[in-house]
């Protein structure tokens, strides 16, 4: 064999295995570096869990709200609809400081929005405790004086019967219709905010 033909076969196989090293060492690197951006995510979701676990809790809504008369406990569960919505409420307006932070004169939709949420807003922190204090005053009134007694019924169960004249009665009904009047703005109120939830991102 010539000296010439060998040494072409020999480059011929060298230039195949550096040909080859190259692309072993590309499939390690890209492997490595696919390998370091999976760990990255893994590392960035677990810090995101653990952050959404502790302190900020997205997928949780805290009810509590001491003005409007619940800090614990059990709570009907048409209760916690209105509370549970208010809550999202204020918290959109505290903490995601919506009223800053959103151009509300963007359009129509907007402009109509704004007013509303600014008004559910301020009944729920500030005017509707004023509102259930002045019904409960007057509901204290209008029971003060009522003399009861029980009456055995025919099925052996006790009865309470209320004594009481025209006046209180009519005291009595005026402040169920006043509990009636503020039960039903409760749910207005929050028909309100559902039609412009919409609105309610930043």
């Amino acid at each position: 064999m010539k000296i010439s033909t060998w040494f072409r076969k020999k480059t011929d196989s060298l230039e195949s295995f550096w040909q080859f090293e190259a692309i072993w060492r590309w499939y390690w690197s890209a492997s490595e570096l696919l390998l370091r951006f999976r760990m990255f995510r893994w590392l960035n979701h677990a810090a995101y869990w653990f952050r959404t676990h502790t302190w900020d809790r997205y997928h949780m809504v805290d009810i509590r709200n001491r003005r409007n008369g619940y800090a614990w406990g059990w709570m009907d569960r048409s209760e916690c609809l209105l509370f549970a919505a208010m809550s999202i409420l204020v918290d959109f307006v505290e903490k995601e400081r919506a009223f800053e932070v959103i151009n509300w004169d963007s359009d129509d939709e907007h402009r109509e929005a704004v007013k509303d949420l600014r008004e559910i807003y301020l009944w729920w922190t500030h005017d509707r405790k004023i509102e259930h204090d002045e019904h409960e005053r007057l509901a204290d009134d209008a029971y003060k004086g009522f003399q009861t007694s029980y009456v055995s019924l025919s099925n052996g169960v006790l009865g309470m019967v209320i004594n009481e004249t025209v006046e209180q009665k009519k005291e009595r009904d005026d402040v169920q219709e006043a509990e009636n009047r503020l039960d039903q703005k409760d749910t207005d109120m929050m028909i309100r905010l559902i039609k412009v939830r919409e609105a309610m991102w930043t």
